[in-house]
């Protein structure tokens, strides 16, 4: 189906069954539409892009979420692939995570070993703790800098209240969790307590552990060894130095052991003709991934004199993986580790001026690498060894009022970025420096207090990084990639216009968009597994939306699609002439529809359809990719569910989610197995 048609298609839907499904207010509460965590600190109707808010309790006993990256499924624009159950990949507007930037209390998750590709990085969050999310589609460049592409996600851990002056140390409460998942019989539990002294500072600790057997997909199939476990741990201090003012302390530790890639071992299971290995040396392929990060952070809030808003950031984070390949047979063993520690520095100004408002800052980051194989004549691991990364940016935005209905939002940024790799398999040392300038312009016109629409142009950087240039392993079904040193810098530009509605009765959101792609990185087969730089584009529209039947009931849905266009090599051989072909893992059509019941403040309950098209708009690498892929592309799907919420008291909470009633045997295209057959998530919190 050609894309104008299918943009026709996706009108029609959301005509019949039109904010997003993640809230359950019945009506439209301005404070739904806050954003409290991006740059903007102002209502959606004010921001020059498409915003998705995700509050603390839809993620806790509505998405009943296993992991962080399934939060964000039910968003449009955004198609979580599972490559295994544990590691998911928000594919955010055709764009894997190192496309796109991950924030998490402020520290920038994204290092330079993220690699092309689905990948399990954005799972080293705890998903109980970061429970505050928001979605900003589209380039975030000028503010976020390197690869914030398809969009950025900014997670943030719930605010701490305060006590009272003259109590002295205070107990303020808690939360407890427990979760069962019926799929794959898993358990987990969250503790969390906090404490206040006097009344101007506070305390929180917080605990996880998650166990997961094998999981049952549809039809009752099971997928042996795809277990693993999970644990994590936070910590929280804030201090009011004054009334405008605060000091942020945290640290968090989040473990996931015993992950299986199992689609690449003799224990997967075949699916609409998916390849399964027969190698001897495919017995498992585990990968154990740890991440802790310590911050520090001032933030000040006042409103008036030449700094009304400030935020600076000080930030240490490290991030392991440890890889294990095993045979069946005890032969092909292989073992590969890299740690990474990112020091990182940040500062966010906001000034009234003559010309407008100003948001201006910088913000840089200094990795260091460490790559290790336990082959003693490999001279690094899966990326260079003996690694360095810096990455400096300077901003400024303008908001500047036209007219009382109309402002213009422009922005620009200086991207400076330096890869040194010291020992390169095949290459020795790898050095290299790059630079940018990128910029935005927007305009957001108000029609109405409840009518809004926005329309401008946003450019996107991405700065190879060391997966890019010196990585050597295998990815997909058979691929491979060598280092690759002399790659240019990727450079995007996003033509966009959205609209948002709120009305007391319905709520819409409709975003069209299309982004030029210079000089994307890609990996190629031919003649020695390495990478260039193509062209193509990425045409998408997503719309959302929520109609209010009565006081109790509403209809709701979202709906997104992609079209994508590169100019690639011919059977992926840089020696041969460019050809048409897509980007890897585009999502199909896609989207969710559904009604919501909310008779009170103490329950609600809805039914919802989870559905995709046939993906068979292929690349190149897709169509190799047959463990993953069946021939001719991935059947489309729909499964139907149920999801229920009660407040017993004003303690004790509970929800239950019973996922595809009909036993649907499906895969999310991209996947390395099919989703959870017919099954049920139950989670109890208790408010202590």
């Amino acid at each position: 189906m050609k894309f104008w048609s299918k943009v026709v298609l996706a009108t029609f839907v959301l005509t019949a069954s039109s904010v997003v499904a993640q809230e359950t207010e019945k009506t439209p509460k301005s404070e739904n539409f806050r954003i409290i965590a991006s740059p903007y600190e102002g209502e959606s109707s004010d921001v020059p892009s498409r915003v998705f808010r995700i509050k603390s309790d839809d993620t806790i006993l509505k998405l009943q979420s296993q992991t962080f990256a399934e939060t964000l499924h039910e968003t449009p624009g955004v198609y979580v692939q599972k490559t295994a159950p544990d590691r998911g990949t928000p594919i955010i507007r055709g764009f894997t995570t190192s496309r796109n930037v991950l924030v998490a209390d402020g520290v920038r998750v994204n290092n330079p070993v993220l690699r092309e590709g689905p990948n399990e990085y954005w799972n080293l969050l705890d998903p109980f703790a970061y429970s505050n999310v928001e979605v900003i589609l589209g380039p975030g460049s000028v503010i976020y800098g390197s690869d914030a592409i398809g969009g950025v996600v900014l997670a943030s851990t719930k605010a701490l209240p305060r006590g009272e002056k003259g109590q002295g140390l205070q107990f303020l409460g808690g939360d407890a969790l427990v979760r069962y998942g019926s799929a794959n019989e898993s358990f987990q539990e969250h503790v969390q307590m906090r404490l206040g002294y006097e009344d101007d500072m506070a305390f929180s600790l917080g605990l996880t552990k998650g166990e997961f057997n094998n999981l049952h997909m549809g039809d009752s199939t099971a997928l042996p060894s795809s277990d693993f476990e999970n644990w994590g741990g936070f910590a929280r201090m804030e201090y009011d130095l004054d009334l405008n003012s605060t000091f942020l302390l945290g640290y968090d530790h989040y473990d996931v052991d015993g992950t299986n890639r199992v689609h690449k071992t003799q224990s997967s299971k075949s699916w609409h003709g998916t390849s399964v290995t027969s190698s001897a040396s495919e017995g498992e392929r585990i990968t154990d991934f740890d991440r802790r990060a310590l911050f520090a952070r001032y933030m000040f809030r006042d409103g008036t004199g030449i700094i009304k808003e400030a935020d600076f950031g000080l930030s240490y984070q490290y991030m392991a993986e440890d890889y294990r390949r095993n045979g069946v047979d005890g032969s092909a063993n292989k073992n590969q580790d890299f740690q990474d520690e990112t020091y990182g520095m940040n500062l966010k100004l906001v000034s009234d001026s003559a010309i407008g408002e100003l948001t201006y800052g910088f913000d840089f980051y200094y990795d260091t690498v460490d790559s290790n194989n336990d082959d003693p004549t490999e001279v690094q691991g899966v990326v260079g060894d003996d690694s360095e990364y810096y990455q400096l940016g300077i901003y400024l935005q303008d908001k500047y009022s036209l007219t009382e209905n109309l402002d213009i939002i422009g922005g620009t940024r200086y991207s400076w970025v330096r890869l040194n790799a010291n020992q390169v398999k095949d290459v020795g040392e790898v050095s290299s420096d790059y630079s940018a300038m990128t910029s935005s312009l927007h305009l957001v016109y108000r029609f109405s207090d409840d009518i809004n629409g926005f329309a401008g142009v946003a450019q996107g950087f991405r700065a190879p990084n060391l997966s890019d240039a010196t990585r050597d392993g295998d990815f997909a079904s058979s691929g491979s990639e060598v280092p690759t040193g002399d790659l240019e810098p990727e450079c995007f530009t996003t033509f966009e216009a959205g609209l948002n509605v709120t009305k007391e009765s319905y709520n819409l959101q409709l975003s069209i968009f299309h982004t030029d792609i210079k000089d994307m990185i890609v990996r190629l087969r031919n003649p020695t597994d390495a990478k260039r730089n193509v062209d193509g584009y990425v045409n998408g529209i997503e719309l959302a939306g929520e109609y209010f039947l009565t006081d109790e009931w509403s209809v709701f849905g979202n709906i997104s699609y992609l079209d994508t266009h590169l100019r690639n090599y011919e059977n992926e051989d840089y020696t041969a002439d460019k050809r048409d072909d897509q980007l890897s893992k585009v999502p199909p059509l896609n989207g969710i529809a559904g009604v919501n019941w909310q008779p009170n403040d103490k329950f609600f309950a809805a039914f919802y359809v989870m559905y995709a098209d046939d993906q068979s708009d292929l690349s190149q690498a897709d169509r190799r990719d047959t463990q993953r892929i069946p021939p001719g592309g991935t059947p489309g799907y729909a499964t139907y569910n149920m999801r229920f919420g009660y407040q017993v008291t004003e303690s004790l909470g509970l929800g239950l989610d019973l996922e595809n009633l009909s036993d649907e045997s499906y895969r999310i295209h991209g996947s390395g197995q099919n989703g959870a057959g017919r099954s049920f998530m139950a989670t109890l919190h208790y408010k202590f």
